[in-house]
Parts: structure tokens; C-alpha cells; sequence
């Protein structure tokens, strides 16, 4: 299933914390598609779509039961950060949490790049945070994958489709780089393991290798779940 832009739109306000909800949606657009059931398999490098939650978290149980990795949900939150954050395979799945940590991580990103002096400029600081929320590092995101796309390739198109026409900046602003505001930093948080994140794909196959069609949602009975 897919969320509903509606539905996305309200949980990325209500749950993006810091994050400006164009840039989280870039992020989920691209890690899975609004798809709040996916599962990537980091050990075996390999995604999966579920129709609901139950089946979902029957598979990450059973993958965990033989010490695969995974990272789960619409921001592909990886098992790893689940400690962290109070999540169980059973939570990781809640929309609005998953969110959540989501934009924390990215958050930290952000701030790690802002801090080391080598992106100036908003827009990069930005990609260098995509970049370090895909994979741990400032580079990782910017490489050619097998498909001749890279991490932020990919973004860059899912922004592209957010948004054709760009946003308004504040007169005067220019490209100089918006003040970080150091009252909102959290803790140090990292998304998958330097290595350990999956090589991408820009779509994933459910167990039986069919992609499913997109869902009609119910916003006021689901979402509130």
C-alpha cells in the first residue's frame, strides 16, 4: 500500500519535528515510495512490500530470528537505530513514530554537515545531510550505483516531482546559508552502519516479486491507529 498524499502531507506536519515536511518527503519519496509496510532486507540486499502490518512484522521477526539486518517503514529506519529510540519491530511500523525518527536522524545529518565547514551553502548542506542519512557519511550518497543513479540522484528527482516550480526565500537571502538554530540539536543519532547499507534500488519487489498497486486509505481510521 501506498499513504495517500493527504495522509503523508498531515504526518510529515504532525510528526517531522524539525524537518521541513519538503525535504522529509524527499527522503521518504525516495527510501519507500510513501510505502509504510516495506522492509529492506540489508543483509541479503533485498526490499519487500506488505499489504499490512501484521505481515510486515511477521517478516522482520522471522529475519531476526536468523540475525539478518533490516531497516523497516516509510523512512527505512534501520534495526540498528531501534534501541536508541524505544522501537520494537512491532513500532517501528507506527506511522507517526517512524516519522519521527526519521527527521531526528536527518536532523543530526544536517547539523553534522553544517559543522564541518565544508558546505556553506544551504542546498548542499542539505544533500550532504541525504547523503549522510543514507549511508553515515557525506559521499556515499553522491556515487553512481549499478542502475547509473546515485542516493541523491534520486532525490534530486523526487524533489523535482514535490515541487516544479522552487520555493520563496526571504528577500535579500540569496544562496547564503540559513543560521543554524543550536537550541534544537538532539543527540547524536546515525542511520545503517558505514558498509552496511543496501545497494539501491529505485523500486522494490515484495516476496512473490510483484510490486503492489497503490491502496486506497482510510485517514480517519488507519491514521489514527
Amino acid at each position: 500500500m501506498v499513504l495517500a498524499a493527504p495522509v503523508l502531507a498531515s504526518l510529515l506536519m504532525q510528526c517531522g519535528g524539525n524537518v521541513d515536511p519538503t525535504t522529509l518527503q524527499t527522503i521518504i519519496s525516495v527510501e519507500s515510495d510513501g510505502n509504510p509496510y516495506v522492509v529492506a532486507n540489508v543483509t541479503k540486499n533485498t526490499s519487500h512490500y506488505f499489504k499490512s502490518k501484521n505481515e510486515a512484522v511477521h517478516f522482520v521477526n522471522e529475519l531476526a530470528k536468523v540475525g539478518d539486518k533490516y531497516s523497516v517503514g516509510l523512512g527505512q529506519i534501520y534495526v540498528g537505530n531501534f534501541k536508541s529510540y524505544g522501537l520494537t519491530n512491532e513500532t517501528a511500523f507506527d506511522f507517526c513514530k517512524n516519522v519521527t525518527v526519521a527527521s531526528k536522524i536527518f536532523e543530526e545529518c544536517y547539523y553534522r554537515a553544517i559543522d564541518s565547514g565544508e558546505y556553506p551553502d544551504e542546498q548542499q548542506a542539505l544533500r550532504a545531510a541525504a547523503s549522510c542519512y543514507y549511508s553515515n557519511n557525506f559521499t556515499r550518497g553522491f556515487k553512481k550505483e549499478k542502475n547509473g543513479k546515485s542516493y541523491i540522484d534520486l532525490a534530486n528527482n523526487a524533489v523535482n516531482k514535490i515541487y516544479s516550480v522552487p520555493a520563496m526565500k526571504p528577500v535579500g537571502a540569496g544562496d547564503s546559508l540559513t543560521p543554524v538554530n543550536n537550541n534544537l540539536r538532539r543527540g547524536i543519532v546515525y542511520q545503517q552502519p558505514e558498509g552496511d547499507q543496501p545497494e539501491m534500488v529505485e523500486s522494490a519487489v515484495n516476496v512473490e516479486g510483484n510490486k503492489p498497486a497503490r491502496a486506497a486509505w482510510d485517514v480517519f481510521n488507519d491514521f489514527a491507529k
